[in-house]
């Protein structure tokens, strides 16, 4: 015969007035409700909810009992003991609400057939689901898990159709990782409170949305390497890790987006390594880095848009080689350095711990920066900030397709050979001087079109005016101390494609100007460019060449013709019987080769001066002056002092060799107008401005 059950908690081993309803109940798939009970008789065996549940419960009192399809309900009772069900299968669903359990609850491995609802109650010690089946819902909704020293909720490899415990209170580790949850995790106004480690472990959680609006969670929140089928949110949480990230997924899967609406993160995000579809919106939100990082994005792959509008990041935000698959806007938000946030008391001045020598490097690299997009791509929209961020914004080796940045969040810009810190954010650190912290990094920045080529919404305004400053608003070092070309080349290009053609030219004449005067171009280069700036807009304008050329020709057809004027004439060049008293300017130089007509000699071409040095400065074609005259390098030309006006007497006599002056500036001319038409030929046929294209 079955020894009936024995272990009630009524005096005698009787059955007390709770454990009699609970029984009854049982058998009707009623729910036991002990609220108008003393509290004495308010008491539950723990061991008798484990055999009603198990269906092991034998007594005569209750001869063949069998528990409802529709469980164990209980309410308003003490449970006395721990509730072992470890490796035990369970009849049907089990709900208890406003109950309190003394010793926690122990169902590892155990399988419960239905729902386990745990509604108003309080549990103290460890709430132990490890490799539990929950056939239906884990529903812990408004109790309190307390064990403070060690795993309030401990569900490693749990699974469960659902996991829903809003406005529940956790003091101590919970540990659902590995778990897997077909349908919803809804933490919503849960407080998980464990500040010394793990106040959440997720970690390769399989689960089909995750929620936590208004949730509180002072620890940290491990969710790294889990797979969320749908939306990652928290509306008005609060996550805070002084001692590290408060939120770390790396290597986790978002398939349904990340939404983070005007929560509070203390300690950061790391989200490095992760894949995240349909986007990510960080709105209204305070992250406040407790390294100098606030989010980390870093090789993340990110579908959709990705927002920070409103959001304030006290730390940089990391996204080094991130792949955005969609807009990626930083508008309406506010970027802080590290180390500014640090000097202005936004941040507390020691840094948490760093998890290994090169996360401690990382740290240091980055400590100036506001937005790190080192060789991301942005395969759509990058939207910069509207606003001037404090701290650098590196968008070095990055790529995108369009560019949106209004000129309201560019840097100051640097005039040629300006100090930084004359206009910019500098800090100064122990031992080293002032350092630039508020520029942008460009290096490498590749993109195929501006959205505002004037820097405004309107494109009212100067383009080429407005994209100079926007180059200028990089550090010095790429300006002055080591002149960097690829940002003025790639800006050029782009507006060129754009149409832009006069605009392209000005930034490229800019980009040459500013690597003249840069530090490192050694002088003879520096000569060489000033030339080709001052002669022809380095190519870009081939005409200014042709215009100072034909000045230039003038101008020594002028000399020409006074050194004619000085030695008697135009006359006295061809006539032998002037020419025979004084040595002429220019003398013949064909005159014998001149051919005769009908036995009478041709007569020789007359000197024009103009004709003479335009003939000379073009190296080519033949105009028929240089040829038959020379500068005559016997003439000179004599001038004298009088000692009185009347008088006849000469005080002091100087003689110029004009022959010798005309012959040297007809080398000269013939010299430099070879250069000139060299450098309007290359302007026009664009070999100057070949590197542009």
């Amino acid at each position: 015969m079955t020894k009936d059950f024995d272990k009630f908690s009524g005096p005698g081993g009787k059955p007390t007035a709770a454990e009699r309803r609970l029984v009854d109940a049982c058998s009707i798939g009623a729910l036991a409700s002990c609220h108008d009970l003393d509290e004495a008789e308010r008491l539950v065996s723990a061991s008798l909810i484990a055999f009603l549940c198990t269906g092991r419960f034998k007594h005569s009192e209750w001869p063949d009992l069998d528990l409802h399809d529709f469980g164990l309900q209980l309410s308003n009772a003490r449970i006395e003991g721990a509730l072992n069900l470890v490796n035990r299968h369970t009849s049907g669903p089990m709900e208890f609400f406003n109950c309190t359990f003394s010793a926690g609850l122990s169902l590892e491995g155990a399988h419960i057939t239905g729902d386990l609802s745990l509604v108003d109650c309080t549990i103290t010690g460890e709430t132990s689901l490890l490799g539990a089946v929950i056939a239906g819902r884990f529903i812990g909704q408004l109790s309190r898990f307390v064990n403070p020293d060690g795993d309030a909720i401990q569900a490693h490899t749990v699974k469960a159709g659902a996991w829903l415990m809003s406005n529940a209170q956790v003091k101590g580790r919970f540990d659902v990782s590995g778990a897997e949850i077909a349908g919803q995790f809804g933490a919503t106004g849960v407080t998980f409170d464990n500040e010394n480690g793990d106040a959440v472990a997720a970690y390769y959680v399989k689960v089909q949305s995750w929620l936590m609006d208004r949730a509180a969670v002072r620890g940290h929140f491990n969710i790294a390497g889990s797979e969320i089928i749908g939306q990652f949110g928290a509306e008005d949480a609060t996550f805070t890790n002084t001692k590290g990230d408060a939120i770390w997924a790396q290597y986790t899967t978002f398939k349904g987006g990340i939404l983070l609406v005007n929560a509070n993160v203390t300690g950061g995000i790391d989200l490095a390594i992760t894949d995240i579809s349909k986007g990510v919106r960080i709105l209204d939100t305070k992250i406040a880095a407790s390294r100098h990082r606030a989010i980390s994005l870093r090789d993340a792959r990110i579908n959709g848009e990705t927002s920070f509008r409103g959001s304030t990041f006290l730390g940089h935000v990391h996204a080094n080689r991130t792949k955005f698959e969609g807009r990626l806007s930083f508008r309406g938000a506010t970027f802080v350095a590290p180390t500014i946030a640090r000097q202005r008391g936004e941040l507390p001045s020691k840094l948490a711990e760093a998890h290994n020598p090169a996360d401690l490097e990382r740290q240091e690299r980055h400590r100036n920066h506001a937005i790190s997009l080192q060789e991301a791509v942005i395969e759509g929209r990058l939207a910069m900030p509207d606003k001037l961020s404090d701290g650098i914004i590196d968008l070095s080796r990055a790529r995108c397709d369009t560019i949106e940045d209004p000129s309201e969040g560019w840097p100051e810009p640097l005039a040629r050979h300006e100090k930084a810190c004359a206009k910019r954010s500098c800090i100064t650190e122990e031992n080293a001087d002032p350092l630039d912290v508020q520029h942008l990094v460009l290096d490498g920045f590749e993109y195929s079109h501006f959205e505002f080529p004037a820097g405004t919404t309107s494109d009212a305004g100067d383009i080429a005016q407005a994209r100079i400053a926007w180059l200028a608003a990089q550090p010095a070092r790429h300006l002055i101390e080591h002149f960097n070309p690829q940002p003025w080349r790639q800006t050029a290009s782009v507006l060129r494609a754009m149409g832009y053609d006069e605009a392209a030219q000005k930034v490229s004449i800019e980009r040459r100007v500013r690597q003249r005067l840069s530090d490192g171009t050694p002088f003879f280069q520096r000569l060489v460019s000033w030339s080709l700036h001052k002669i022809a807009d380095y190519g870009f304008n081939p005409w200014k060449t042709v215009i100072i050329a034909m000045v230039f020709m003038a101008l020594c057809a002028v000399v020409y013709w006074a050194g004619v004027q000085s030695r008697g004439g135009a006359e006295t060049l061809v006539d032998p019987q002037l020419a025979s008293s004084e040595q002429p300017a220019f003398v013949q130089v064909r005159f014998g080769d001149i051919a005769s007509t009908n036995g009478q000699a041709s007569k020789y071409p007359a000197f024009n001066a103009l004709i003479y040095s335009l003939d000379t400065l073009l190296p080519f074609p033949e105009l028929g002056m240089e040829s038959f005259w020379r500068p005559n390098t016997n003439a000179w030309v004599k001038f004298g002092t009088r000692l009185e006006p009347s008088s006849n007497s000469v005080l002091s006599e100087t003689q110029i060799p004009i022959g010798w002056v005309l012959y040297v500036l007809s080398m000269v001319e013939s010299v430099v107008g070879a250069l000139l038409v060299a450098i309007a030929i290359t302007g026009f046929t664009g070999l100057l401005t070949r590197d542009e294209k």
